[in-house]
């Protein structure tokens, strides 16, 4: 198993006065006062930081966004979720990194410039959400269709916010979850900050149990969902899909292979090749399926899958995209490298409409409308 820590604020801030470049945060009259520190430095420079919208593009739907974070927890295994929904208010935006205390928001914005070097800390921990912050169900949106999403492999959930808020902003009820141990940290209630530690990807005993453990996440999303503050009444049990990046694709599509709940899956960019033999490649699903992929090259594997799955397929790639071009990654700075040169407001656009028109046409039996973009290459459709 992952190796995990749980430590209390003090400790926090104890770790991070000692871990090279390190600051934190703590409120100072109307605004937060920021402690740029290194661990050789005999005295911190002060700025003022003021909350200010994070940089991923608003959401186009419309309806007002509205998100709550909630604790899920079930025989000993714990996670933390942010669910995100039409709202009538837009009063109180909601922090993006998701911690009720500066403290762990600036543990988490710490670990992110860590895990990714192109994440500058200091604008994550008062970045603000393109949602209010524990606003009411909009009445209007009727029952909400869900969308349960998985983060890439070693990755936060919040890396998902921008299409969590498109998706609530047209009307659907968005669960993202963070993989405990998994997940670089995550605040639970009472403050405690838990700190995971990556999967060895060249361990495939490690990967299929990482595998295992976030398919019965999404199962224990599923089965809370009733439950969850706010939004519990409100979902259509009917139209639940599941999504997600990377490993996290391939854990939304096994997840819509074991459990009849999921009615439809989506990946953005990954692999199924993971594990030898793919349990996915040798049956497929037979339930919808799009792959989002990036770049230039899709991965054999989805190819294979392809062929063999007895559901709808749908492939598509972003033409000059990297891995992370379909997360908030290239509005938070990502480079070249990691999210390749499309302009980040047009690797949002795409993701969204092609996301949201494969999900319409088959929740809601829409029309198949994915828009048209001349950076998309369909393979399939």
């Amino acid at each position: 198993m992952p190796c995990v820590r749980a430590v209390s604020v003090a400790g926090v801030l104890a770790a991070l006065a000692v871990s090279g470049p390190c600051w934190f945060a703590a409120p100072a009259a109307a605004d937060v006062v920021e402690l740029l520190c290194t661990a050789s430095a005999q005295s911190c420079s002060v700025t003022p930081l003021r909350p200010a919208p994070a940089s991923i593009p608003a959401p186009t739907g419309t309806h007002r966004v509205g998100r709550i974070d909630a604790h899920l927890a079930d025989g000993g295994r714990e996670l933390m979720v942010s669910a995100w929904y039409p709202a009538v208010a837009d009063e109180r935006p909601a922090p993006y990194l998701p911690a009720g205390t500066m403290t762990g928001r600036a543990h988490i914005a710490w670990q992110a410039s860590n895990w990714l070097p192109a994440l500058a800390a200091a604008p994550l921990v008062g970045a603000t959400a393109p949602a209010t912050w524990g606003a009411a169900v909009d009445p209007a949106a009727g029952r909400l269709p869900v969308l349960v999403w998985s983060p890439g492999l070693g990755t936060p959930r919040w890396l998902g916010s921008g299409l969590a808020a498109d998706l609530a902003s047209k009307g659907w009820l968005v669960v993202t979850v963070d993989h405990t141990g998994e997940s670089p940290v995550v605040e639970f209630p009472g403050e405690r900050i838990i700190v995971g530690q990556p999967v060895n990807i060249t361990d495939r005993e490690a990967m299929r149990r990482a595998l295992e453990t976030r398919v019965a996440d999404m199962r224990l999303v599923l089965d809370s969902l009733p439950a969850l503050p706010e939004v519990g009444e409100r979902i259509d049990p009917e139209r639940i899909a599941a999504a997600g990046h990377s490993y996290g694709g391939y854990t939304a599509v096994l997840t819509a292979a074991r459990d009849h709940r999921v009615k439809a899956a989506v990946v953005l960019d990954g692999s199924v090749a993971f594990l030898e033999p793919s349990e996915l490649e040798r049956a497929g699903v037979n339930r919808p399926v799009l792959v989002l992929a990036a770049g230039d090259m899709v991965h054999a594997s989805w190819i294979s899958f392809g062929q063999v799955t007895p559901g709808p397929f749908a492939l598509a790639t972003i033409r000059s995209g990297a891995h992370y071009v379909s997360t908030d990654l290239p509005a938070l700075g990502g480079t070249p490298v990691l999210c390749g040169t499309v302009p980040p407001d047009r690797a949002a656009m795409i993701t969204r409409a092609v996301t949201a028109g494969f999900l319409d046409k088959w929740l809601h039996g829409g029309p198949d409308d994915y828009g048209s973009w001349p950076e998309l290459d369909w393979r399939t459709r």
